[in-house]
């Protein structure tokens, strides 16, 4: 899996390297059920995480910024709400998260979301009825 995200950083500008293994990391710290794999998301390459084969996580560069695509927050308004105002160097849209400056992601705040992205239920029912 570690070839997973070198792999990953050798696909995207050489900028975004550091972050994303950093970023790898926490995820794989603190949600031990997310999958990683390499894909596409929205037409970007994209190390995805995955959880019972639905997508719960990636990571995608672009040309002025990092995302951090999260579904927990999209599913879950209430850690939406919880982090918005704590991570305040990140653009939060309905279910990523934008980092334009590398140097102000706060890893620490990032490492707590994911904490408690892991302890919802993911996927959703909802998620769960549709795949069917």
């Amino acid at each position: 899996m570690a070839d997973d995200v070198i792999k990953f950083t050798s696909m995207v500008a050489p900028r975004f390297g550091s972050t994303i293994q950093k970023l790898a990391d926490i995820i794989a710290q603190h949600d031990a059920a997310a999958v990683r794999s390499i894909g596409k998301m929205m037409g970007n390459d994209a190390l995805l995480y995955s959880q019972q084969d639905i997508m719960k996580y990636a990571i995608t560069c672009h040309a002025k910024h990092i995302s951090l695509h999260l579904m927990p927050i999209y599913c879950y308004a209430d850690i939406h709400a919880k982090y918005k105002p704590l991570i305040k160097a990140g653009k939060f849209q309905k279910g990523c998260v934008n980092f334009t400056n590398l140097d102000k992601i706060p890893l620490g705040e990032i490492g707590q979301l994911i904490v408690e992205c892991a302890a919802v239920p993911y996927p959703t029912q909802y998620q769960l009825d549709k795949r069917k």
